[in-house]
C-alpha cells in the first residue's frame, strides 16, 4: 500500500524503456495538452478581469473609481 503510488508514478517510465517511440509521442501530447490549458486559464483570468471592470462601471462607478452623482442630486446640493 506504501509503495502503490510511487510504483503508479514510475509506470511512465517503466513503458519508456519497452516504447520508447511512444513515450516521445506521449511527452509531445502532453506538453501540447499543458500549454493549450495554460493559454485558456490566462484568456478565463483576462475575461474575468474586463468583466468586472465592466460590471463596475455599469454599477454607478466612474473608471477614475469615484462615484457617479446624478445631475439632479448636484443641483439639488448646491442650492439647498
Amino acid at each position: 500500500m506504501l509503495t502503490e503510488a510511487y510504483g503508479l508514478r514510475l509506470r511512465h517510465l517503466v513503458a519508456g524503456c519497452y516504447f520508447p517511440e511512444r513515450d516521445k509521442q506521449r511527452a509531445v501530447w502532453l506538453y501540447n495538452h499543458i500549454l493549450r490549458r495554460r493559454g485558456g486559464f490566462i484568456k478565463y483570468i483576462r475575461r474575468e478581469v474586463r468583466r468586472s471592470y465592466k460590471n463596475r462601471i455599469g454599477e454607478g462607478e466612474e473608471e477614475d473609481g469615484t462615484e457617479k452623482i446624478p445631475l439632479w442630486a448636484k443641483l439639488a446640493a448646491k442650492f439647498e
